[in-house]
């Protein structure tokens, strides 16, 4: 019945021009997208219970006469109010980058659905919880680092750090960047989430048009061996403590090649940021739908984020032969779009099928396909598996 309605909806065209384009606010559109959802939800559950195709087309009909008011006030300038300062930022700086849209997609999406970070975000956190005091901004040498954003579905962490400074030795002319840990011989600076130890802390921070920097982090938080399960509401703690800056310039190398750095300024920059983990979101479809033994187990659907999981055979053995076992993997949604990367894991098996968990930064549409290419061996096409995400 689902993929009936789906099609009904698809074969519904619609003339943009016939409606006037009015700024409305962000109220205003939420109100519209509210009632624009209650309508199709309406519509499925008439459709079901009178199962009368042209009753659903007509309603289908004015759902997408609604949707294109929608899509009209989706476009204003008022949508950057559900943006904070910081991802604003990065989107005006990503326009002139090679992969503008890209960018623009990731920080739109994960963007809207961030907590923006302030100095009492956490104070009702550390009473109900009894965790450490959060440290939201740190300064030393002349250079202040503070958080400021945080995304967290129980699937993928991400937070923004801001670093400003006016400090010559850092910054002077034709920086374009800052690191924490270049090279070996740099002091090593640390991040621990939720108490597990992530590596140095090799941090970049990209210049942005208002001479501030910034970084984008992730975390894929079950790209492990036995990876934590976060319920609504848990607590987790990143704890960041950084000790040294460089400064570099993009347009200049040294002999080796390597990009020329500024001396290193030396500090200690501590934060410490407790994240609600926000799971109230997620919704989880069984799909179980199988091409030539790759096997689409489940959908997780997320704030931001799809959550696919796949079984997938051993493809160095026939007929696939691929020695590395290494096939490519993609989601594309129902405009032909490919969807980014957020994170993966493989647990492989003993007889070398595995169970492949890939997150991809969900472009809110209902109909998207699988595919899975043999790109060592000869580029042909594996598995194709078509699957609705439920609105």
């Amino acid at each position: 019945m689902n993929e009936k309605i789906y099609d009904l909806l698809n074969d519904v065209k619609t003339d943009l021009n016939e409606y006037e384009s009015h700024p409305l606010s962000s109220k205003e559109a939420r109100q519209i997208e509210t009632r624009l959802l209650q309508e199709v939800r309406s519509m499925k559950k008439e459709n079901r219970k009178n199962n009368k195709k042209a009753t659903f087309l007509k309603a289908a009909v004015s759902a997408a006469a609604c949707a294109a008011v929608l899509l009209t006030v989706s476009s204003q300038p008022n949508a950057k109010e559900f943006l904070s300062g910081t991802f604003q930022k990065l989107i005006a700086k990503s326009e002139d980058e090679k992969y503008a849209e890209e960018q623009k997609e990731l920080y739109t999406h994960i963007g809207k659905n961030s907590t923006q970070l302030t100095s009492d975000t956490g104070e009702t956190i550390v009473k109900e919880k009894q965790t450490q005091s959060q440290v939201l901004k740190a300064k030393d040498a002349g250079v202040t680092v503070r958080a400021s954003d945080v995304y967290c579905d129980g699937y993928m962490l991400y937070y923004t750090l801001v670093l400003e400074t006016e400090n010559k030795t850092l910054v002077p002319d034709g920086v374009d960047g800052i690191y924490t840990t270049p090279n070996k011989e740099s002091v090593p600076s640390s991040i621990r989430i939720d108490g597990e130890y992530d590596g140095a802390a090799h941090l970049v921070f990209q210049k942005q048009q208002d001479g501030s920097f910034i970084t984008v982090q992730n975390c894929c938080l079950y790209s492990q061996p036995n990876p934590k399960t976060y319920r609504n509401g848990d607590i987790l703690p990143i704890d960041i403590d950084l000790k040294q800056f460089y400064g570099v310039d993009y347009d200049k190398h040294d002999k080796e090649g390597e990009y020329v750095l500024t001396e290193p300024l030396n500090g200690e920059w501590k934060l410490s940021i407790p994240v609600t983990v926000e799971t109230e979101k997620n919704r989880t479809q069984k799909i179980n739908k199988e091409d030539n033994q790759v096997k689409l187990i489940s959908v997780t659907k997320a704030k931001a984020t799809l959550n696919l999981e796949l079984q997938e055979p051993d493809y160095t053995a026939s007929p696939y032969n691929d020695k590395y076992n290494d096939p490519d993997i993609a989601v594309k949604d129902a405009d032909g779009n490919f969807l980014q990367w957020a994170g993966c894991y493989e647990k492989m098996n003993e007889d070398g099928s595995r169970v492949h968990y890939i997150t991809v930064i969900d472009t809110e549409k209902e109909g998207y396909t699988l595919e899975v290419t043999n790109k060592n061996v000869d580029g042909e096409l594996i598995a194709q598996i078509d699957f609705l995400v439920e609105r």
